[in-house]
């Protein structure tokens, strides 16, 4: 897994960046608005001339015969500066040629990479266009871009393209939310040439990965504009990003950016390699483009206020080609039914995954392998009246009995060493397991294996390692979290409870709440304060405390689910020797962040949402409401924040195993992945609530599984790490802006 460029990608994207830092400047852009010119014709010669206008096209023809991933590098750059060039209409239609067109049509391609001469394509149809007998062409296209300056347009029949002289189109100028022309354009018995068989399947796929390459670069260029005005504008004698109700906003808009480019960046991949699902990871692409990245666009907006609207500021380009750009794709509707589509027509499965340097957003031939194996094990280790058992008495004998067996079986040490009884996978196969157990709805000890174990790997000692981790992954050593205070919670930072050095034992006393799990576990993993000198998160310590102490008691809270799986703790007089202290005194506070990091990601894996994906679809196809274009679009959604928090899960995990575990992506990652689940036992509730027949047994079981769900979600948002903490983390870590004063 890499969601990075190999090195000639990243030199491509840097002469592209460099060049439109240089030329497109909110001057040449101001100047050019004023010209009524349709496009900057001495800008696109600059970028013919520094070959990315032919990078796609044919060496044949001049080009540099590149593929979908550079594609989608030099359209993400001319999004980000918004520059006025028919680069989406001349690389399009370029790339289908090439890829389809025979010798003649390859050679005729030649002006083309020089900048000399455009080329167009036709995104949309009113109806399909009709080939005569004759060979000539009849039909209506719309949103047409740049049709009345282009030589000759490409039009889709059916699954095939044709070459159209735009003299024989009837071309009408289109309204257009950006200077970019588009026109209707009518098609009455006219010539066409046909490019290859499959054509116009090409153009469909790349047509949609142009438009989601520029609103991506569009995001990402307005956030770095919001950015660096909210570090500037001051408001009430304050920078507006010391405000907290700014960088709540920053950090969706971060947050909308990521998911999108994820996206972006696994549909560009499966472009180049041809891969099964890539129709329906570019309508997941179309979807976030066109509905969470608009909204972030009038976020943009918002946080600069009057400014925002001023012509000479530039931000207005980027909220209109945003705009422009959702029309174009048809809108989040059509996304959603062109997913639905795809998944009532499910691709053929993906034959094996293509090695290299660079960009792959997909698992290797091994990592399925290992999720095939994870599949099918969690799937069949619980039995009807085992899962029973556990669900009466969460944390009983069953359970207990259950984690054992899991540690037996090796399912608990994926990626943990050899030496303590793991298999020595790395992060991504960690993660491939967090998200196949999660799906199959299997409980085990998440905290203590996710968060707790990797925390004594990096920070423990050697005794601690080999004493703890052999039974973490035996399943037969469970820990609970220390942390929230009744006047502590999300500010740990306040914390009260204190452990006082008396020889070679700490004596701690206290109370915690919301110890989830502290009534079954072994031993609690407890932040408490050694001292009151200097800054109070530097006053903080990590202790290991063992739950047999007689001074370690707790009473039970119960949730609105229903179940007792979390309790205030209390310690009183309880003695800690020294040697479990993890880490070291007074510096606790690098391993909250630590466990934390590693926590959030525990609690996004994309499975959360797989298993009610699964059971979603399956009630779907079961009582045929699937073929409700209603039903149909709320899976489809379903499905699409499915992908992308796999996707999320994915890049964080690629970056671990670089040995990087970026605090903003993990917060994106948890934010994303529990604001999702909750809203897919919103859109699920709803739509067995509409098309649901609670007479049928099956329904009727679904409909209280989701309630159940609904009400157990609604910890997500803040277990963890508060969400609106994860947004200042995002806009501190990820922005580089301010903290928010307190």
């Amino acid at each position: 897994m890499n969601f990075d460029l190999d090195e000639d990608q990243k030199e491509l994207r840097s002469l592209a960046t460099d060049l439109l830092a240089k030329e497109a400047t909110t001057e040449r852009l101001e100047a050019f608005e004023r010209s009524g010119e349709p496009y900057d014709a001495a800008l696109w010669a600059a970028l013919a001339q520094t070959g990315l206008v032919g990078a796609v096209l044919p060496e044949a023809a001049g080009g540099a015969g590149l593929g979908a991933v550079e594609y989608t590098v030099i359209l993400r750059e001319l999004g980000r500066a918004v520059a006025p060039v028919p680069g989406l209409a001349v690389l399009t239609a370029g790339a289908v040629v090439a890829a389809h067109g025979d010798e003649a049509q390859v050679a005729a391609l030649a002006p083309v990479a020089e900048g000399a001469r455009l080329l167009t394509f036709a995104p949309r149809t009113r109806g399909d266009i009709v080939l005569g007998d004759d060979g000539r062409l009849t039909g209506v296209a719309v949103y047409v871009p740049y049709a009345a300056q282009a030589e000759r347009i490409l039009v889709p029949v059916g699954d095939d393209a044709y070459l159209v002289n735009s003299s024989d189109a009837v071309i009408t100028a289109q309204p257009s939310a950006t200077s970019e022309p588009i026109a209707r354009i009518e098609l009455t018995g006219a010539p066409g040439e046909r490019v290859g068989t499959g054509a116009g399947v090409t153009l469909r796929r790349f047509a949609s990965l142009g438009a989601v390459a520029l609103v991506s670069g569009v995001i990402d260029g307005a956030l770095k504009l919001t950015t660096e005005y909210v570090k500037t504008r001051e408001q009430f004698d304050r920078k507006l990003a010391e405000f907290q109700a700014v960088t709540m906003q920053v950090g969706d808009v971060y947050i909308a950016r990521t998911a999108l480019d994820v996206a972006v960046w696994a549909a560009a991949w499966r472009l180049a390699h041809g891969r099964p699902d890539v129709d329906e990871v570019l309508a997941i692409a179309a979807y976030n483009a066109a509905d969470p990245v608009a909204k972030a666009l009038y976020t943009c907006q918002h946080l600069h206020g009057g400014i925002g609207l001023d012509v000479t500021y530039p931000l207005h380009r980027y909220f209109a080609e945003g705009k422009h750009r959702a029309h174009f794709l048809g809108g989040a509707e059509a996304a959603l039914d062109t997913l639905g589509g795809h998944i009532k027509n499910p691709a053929e499965k993906p034959g094996p995954t293509p090695q290299g340097d660079g960009l792959l957003v997909e698992l290797t031939d091994e990592q399925r392998a290992l999720r095939d194996e994870l599949r099918t094990y969690f799937t069949t280790c619980l039995t009807a009246e085992d899962r029973a058992r556990i669900a009466g008495d969460p944390f009983g004998s069953a359970y207990i009995e259950h984690c054992r067996k899991l540690g037996r079986d090796g399912m608990l040490g994926v990626a943990f060493p050899v030496e303590y009884g793991g298999r020595g996978y790395g992060p991504m196969e960690q993660q491939i397991f967090a998200n196949e157990i999660a799906r199959a709805e299997v409980p085990y000890p998440i905290i203590t294996l996710n968060s707790v174990a990797p925390t004594i790997i990096e920070y423990g000692t050697d005794e601690q390692k080999t004493f703890f981790l052999p039974k973490i992954l035996a399943g037969e050593c469970h820990f609970a979290i220390g942390y929230s205070e009744p006047g502590a919670g999300t500010d740990l930072a306040s914390l009260r409870t204190t452990a006082v050095l008396d020889g070679d034992h700490f004596i701690v006393n206290g109370q915690k709440i919301f110890t989830s799990g502290g009534h079954y576990s072994d031993y609690i993993w407890l932040a408490a304060r050694t001292t009151a000198e200097g800054a109070k998160h530097k006053g903080i310590t990590m202790l290991i405390v063992d739950c047999k102490d007689p001074g370690y008691s707790w009473t039970p809270i119960v949730t609105m689910d229903g179940r007792h799986h979390t309790n205030a703790s209390y310690y009183q007089d309880i003695h800690v020797p020294v040697k479990d202290v993890i880490g070291e005194v007074n510096k606790g506070w690098n391993l909250i962040v630590n466990q934390l990091n590693h926590e959030r990601v525990t609690l996004g894996p994309a499975g959360n949402i797989g298993h009610h994906y699964d059971r979603f679809e399956a009630w779907a196809r079961r009582t045929g409401t699937i073929e409700e274009p209603a039903v149909a679009r709320a899976l489809a959604r379903v499905y699409g924040y499915l992908r992308v928090n796999e996707f999320l899960n994915w890049q964080v995990a690629a970056n671990a195993a670089l040995g990087w575990l970026g605090a903003a992506d993990a917060s994106a990652t948890k934010i994303y992945g529990s604001e999702r689940m909750q809203d897919v036992g919103r859109i699920i509730g709803e739509t067995l609530a509409r098309f649901g027949d609670p007479g049928d047994g099956g329904t009727a079981h679904f409909m209280d599984l989701v309630d159940h769900s609904v009400k157990g979600a609604v910890v997500l948002t803040f277990g963890g790490g508060v969400n609106e903490i994860q947004r200042e983390l995002i806009a501190m870590l990820g922005l580089g802006l301010p903290r928010a004063p307190r």
